[in-house]
């Protein structure tokens, strides 16, 4: 087996994020910024390659290399009736992203991101965060409890 398929040694990955909102409502009634899609960028410890993630309607909650494959949940941020799972896992294959079946994916529990990410008025000066901003950031977050855990089976 080749460096590119070698097991990685405990390793943070650096995850840039892009977040783009549309904004909805009327002017002087009220209005509010809607998470409308994200791109997550980073290196692969192993190769040096850049892995990109882009998905609309769905917000990074968990990445990590798990058996020295990529995997990503996203969170649907809009549920309608031809989206009724909350949580999506996706793996790279090495060319792109592939949508998993939740039987297929490893057993994931907890974010590991950010989980305010589609907060706009939270996360809209978010530079730059080190794994104890994240935490505090976290700890002081009102999202709902059904978010700060991950169950790929749930619906809603």
């Amino acid at each position: 087996m080749g460096r590119r398929g070698a097991a990685v040694g405990r390793s943070i990955l650096t995850v840039q994020r892009a977040v783009q909102y549309e904004r909805l409502g009327e002017l002087g009634v009220g209005m509010t910024m809607v998470h409308l899609q994200e791109r997550l960028r980073f290196m692969d410890p192993a190769t040096g390659d850049t892995v990109v993630w882009r998905q609309p309607r769905q917000i990074a909650v968990f990445v990590d290399r798990i058996d020295g494959r990529f995997w990503i949940v996203g969170r649907n941020t809009r549920l309608t009736k031809n989206d009724m799972r909350v949580f999506q896992a996706y793996l790279y294959d090495g060319s792109g992203w592939i949508a998993t079946e939740p039987e297929q994916a490893p057993p994931v529990s907890r974010p590991n991101l950010a989980i305010d990410a589609v907060v706009h008025d939270r996360s809209k000066h978010w530079k730059f965060l080190t794994l104890q901003n994240k935490h505090d950031l976290d700890a002081t977050s009102g999202v709902d409890a059904v978010y700060r855990s991950i169950d790929l089976r749930r619906t809603l």
